[in-house]
């Protein structure tokens, strides 16, 4: 049976006690002699490291105790048991900012295991001061970590060492929004979440630098990021996204739609002719994407909601379907002509585009319009029995006390003569 190491070690520097007892002795001792020789064991790898670790935890001030504890964090077994009791050690010898346990230490960010660098990546935010210019680059880059913990790990040490606001950091991070890997991108948004000053001039700043030399995706993944990190109203945001609609690319003019729809609360100026342009882009995704968008802005802008609502006669289903939808949001409430059209719907061959007539309708009655109720009544009597059904079950989202309407619509024969609707009411009793 093998030797206890630290049996060896107790009998060269203490000549008593049992091998049960040795780590304890260990710890006491303060010879140089004895220090050196724990520090050989973790330099050799022995299997009895960890005993060796614990025992220099109380070395305060060498320099070759922390970097030898340090360099533990990296000897097998890589596991999180190995590695927190070495952090933990290492935490107890060296002080905030110990320049020989920090390169020690980042040494381990390149090791092959994810839980040695995430370790490494937790110790590095427990022993850097605020703002330590040595430390942050390293986890600046951390974020771009395969591992998922390590990049979560890399993002938290940034918020706690690194000043909010600090352009510097800022553009840094800004550089990996246009990262390849989405996962890469998530860890530098979540990073900037936390470091973004109030407003986030800094970022909309770094990222309008970065989006002329940015390829197709980065420029894609800029505007994303802008979507989530500026304030709605942030005029140089908006304008970022404005520059964007016109972009080469669609995916782009997409992302750069719904960053216009997110943010801004009023049509911006001069833009006329460049949302008319993206209502009738040649691709269907696009003028789909530009309806959605749009839909908000649309609501206050007369001319943008006369535009918008031209698409309900969109050749493509998918445009037609989110121009329905959104006519049952924004149409004046006194607008036949819309409401003959979404009608006219109700009798398409599209099932989604059906379905969203119906909705849609079904909004502008319980809005209080009653521009939808004409057609209605005649459609309960059209030849076709979809479109009767279609009609009858939009009616029924009027309210309990215009439900006799329905009712009086749907004779045994067709009515002989005009029908008559009630007055307007009000949009309260229709909620």
């Amino acid at each position: 049976m093998r030797q206890c190491t630290f049996c060896s070690l107790r009998q060269f520097a203490i000549a008593k006690s049992s091998c049960a007892r040795c780590a304890q002795e260990l710890v006491a001792a303060t010879a140089g002699t004895f220090r050196s020789a724990l520090i050989r064991l973790i330099e050799n790898r022995d299997p009895d490291l960890d005993k060796a670790v614990c025992a220099l935890a109380s070395a305060h001030g060498d320099a070759c105790a922390t970097r030898a504890v340090a360099t533990a964090l990296a000897a097998p077994p890589s596991d999180a048991r190995h590695t927190r009791r070495v952090s933990q050690a290492l935490l107890k010898m060296a002080g905030k900012g110990d320049a020989v346990a920090i390169e020690a230490v980042s040494d381990c960010l390149k090791h092959e295991s994810s839980v040695v660098r995430e370790q490494a990546v937790t110790t590095l935010k427990e022993l850097s001061s605020p703002g330590d210019a040595a430390v942050l680059p390293k986890l600046v880059a951390a974020l771009a970590d395969e591992g998922l913990r390590v990049r979560m790990a890399a993002a938290d040490a940034l918020s706690k060492i690194a000043q909010r606001g600090d352009p510097l950091w800022t553009a840094l991070i800004v550089d990996y929004l246009g990262h390849q890997s989405l996962d890469v991108r998530e860890a530098a948004l979540i990073a900037l979440h936390r470091l973004a000053a109030p407003g986030c001039a800094d970022v909309v700043a770094s990222i309008s630098l970065r989006m002329e030399d940015a390829d197709i995706g980065g420029r894609k993944a800029l505007l994303m990021a802008l979507q989530q990190l500026a304030p709605p109203g942030n005029q140089p945001a908006i304008l970022e996204a404005t520059r964007r609609l016109t972009d080469s690319s669609i995916e782009v003019r997409k992302m750069a739609l719904r960053v216009l729809g997110a943010l801004a609360d009023d049509l911006p100026p001069n833009l006329e002719r460049v949302l008319e342009s993206s209502l009738q882009d040649s691709h269907a995704s696009v003028r789909k994407t530009a309806v959605s968008a749009l839909e908000k802005l649309a609501a206050k802008s007369p001319w943008l909601r006369s535009l918008l609502l031209s698409r309900l006669e969109d050749p493509a289903p998918c445009v037609q379907c989110a121009a329905i939808l959104a006519a049952g949001r924004i149409c004046d409430l006194d607008d036949e002509a819309s409401a003959n059209t979404l009608a006219a719907c109700l009798d398409s061959n599209e099932k989604m585009c059906e379905a969203a007539a119906q909705q849609s309708l079904g909004w502008l009655l319980q809005r209080g319009s009653r521009a939808p109720l004409p057609v209605l009544a005649r459609l309960l009597w059209h030849g076709n029995e979809k479109v009767r059904e279609s009609a009858n079950l939009v009616l029924s989202r009027l309210p309990p006390q215009w439900q006799w309407l329905r009712e009086k619509w749907s004779p045994a024969t067709p009515p002989s003569r005009p029908l008559r609707f009630p007055h307007k009411v009000e949009a309260s009793s229709f909620s």
